[in-house]
């Protein structure tokens, strides 16, 4: 292999490899920041519906008629 057919390819290898790992590594943060974001809203919503400390919200297992819904 030439070194101008050498310099080619690593140039392109570099290139390839670069852009696989960039999207790797922004998955993995959609992964961290999706999980998060999901233990967060779980989190607010136990809080929210089996504390006490919100009062006003209605009970477990409580009935509620709205319209057509049960």
């Amino acid at each position: 292999m030439t070194g101008v057919a050498q310099e080619r390819l690593e140039r392109l290898l570099r290139l390839v490899l670069g852009q696989r790992l960039s999207s790797r590594t922004t998955f993995i943060r959609f992964v961290l920041v999706g999980g998060t974001g999901y233990v967060v809203y779980q989190s607010v919503l136990f809080l929210m519906y089996d504390s006490p400390l919100i009062w006003f919200l209605p009970a477990k297992n409580t009935s509620a008629d709205i319209l057509v819904f049960e």
